[in-house]
């Protein structure tokens, strides 16, 4: 789905990344997930992406660090995204997202 959403972003013209990430639950499992995130333009508001829906997130930076903040501050109650990894980004208009170091 995320990737779906990415390849009809980039023949728009649209800031867009896929994001992998592992999802832990309050059930005490985890898993892997991967969110479309985008800027529809320049001045907008990065938007997250995936089979939950679309969620604006208040943020304006690529930077992976915001982005994971921002995401999880959208997540239910209970719910950690963690260990984000950039899976796919358009180049041409990316801003360069810092890379997680290992904890």
């Amino acid at each position: 789905m995320a990737t779906e959403a990415y390849n009809r972003l980039r023949t728009q013209g649209v800031w867009a990344e896929v994001v992998g990430m592992k999802v832990d639950c309050p059930d005490g499992k985890s898993y892997g997930h991967a969110v479309c995130f985008y800027q529809p333009s320049a001045n907008a508001t990065i938007w997250a992406y995936d089979s939950a829906g679309t969620t604006e997130l208040e943020v304006r930076s690529a930077d992976l660090w915001v982005l994971e903040w921002a995401f999880n501050q959208a997540l239910k109650p209970g719910y950690k995204a963690s260990e984000f990894k950039v899976l796919a980004q358009e180049p041409a208009k990316a801003k360069p997202a810092r890379q997680l170091a290992k904890r």
